[in-house]
């Protein structure tokens, strides 16, 4: 063996441990996001954020931990946080629909309303199928005051899931701003029965039946 076949053999040696250290790496990063995403599904949130932010120590490349950490965080109330993570994911990943609507449910929290429907409308865009992301945005242009594209879009999303809570709220706040409050007061109720211990329903209700 030749002094260039032997300085390639110590490369190679030298090269083992570390693509053994990188594989071990995006193992334990996966782990971690797979148990994020059911922790995610339990809305155990802060549970779930630990794991995605070891995942991301791990990989810093993996877009759905940067998902994963904005969804629990705009879901447990820290939509600045949420955005930040949204964009990271975006980053990686530009044509994930779910990044849109992290991002856009953060902005919608923010108060930044043309930008969360337009972050909407690009998550329905990319999977126009998904009823969550169609009621979200019918449950911004309901607060926004735009009560005919948020029944439209309350209708389009209850008829691809029509336990859709978010698309029964919308609907139940157009129709208690038209002066409608019996059917108001249905929608509610109807949202109160499939999520029960659904804080925000239960607040609506308590409103909606004192008036």
């Amino acid at each position: 063996m030749d002094n260039k076949d032997k300085a390639r053999s110590r490369r190679s040696i030298l090269a083992v441990p570390f693509c053994l250290l990188m594989l071990s790496a995006c193992a334990s990063s996966a782990n971690h996001i797979d148990q994020g995403k059911r922790l995610l599904e339990n809305k155990q949130y802060d549970e779930a954020l630990r794991e995605f932010n070891q995942a991301i120590k791990d990989d810093p490349n993996q877009y759905y931990a940067y998902f994963g950490q904005g969804f629990a965080y705009v879901n447990s109330g820290h939509p600045d946080l949420a955005l930040a993570s949204a964009q990271k994911a975006l980053a990686l990943k530009p044509d994930d629909a779910g990044s849109y609507f992290v991002r856009g449910q953060a902005e919608a929290d923010l108060k930044q309303t043309d930008a969360a429907l337009a972050d909407m409308t690009q998550a329905i865009k990319l999977n126009p199928k998904k009823a969550n992301y169609v009621a979200m945005r019918s449950l911004i242009y309901a607060t926004a005051g735009l009560q005919g594209r948020a029944i439209a879009d309350a209708r389009t999303a209850l008829s691809l899931d029509p336990r859709s809570v978010a698309a029964l709220v919308a609907e139940a706040l157009v129709y208690q701003a038209q002066g409608q409050r019996e059917m108001a007061a249905n929608q509610i109720n109807k949202a109160a029965a499939i999520e029960p211990n659904n804080p925000t329903v239960q607040k609506l209700r308590a409103m909606f039946n004192q008036q």
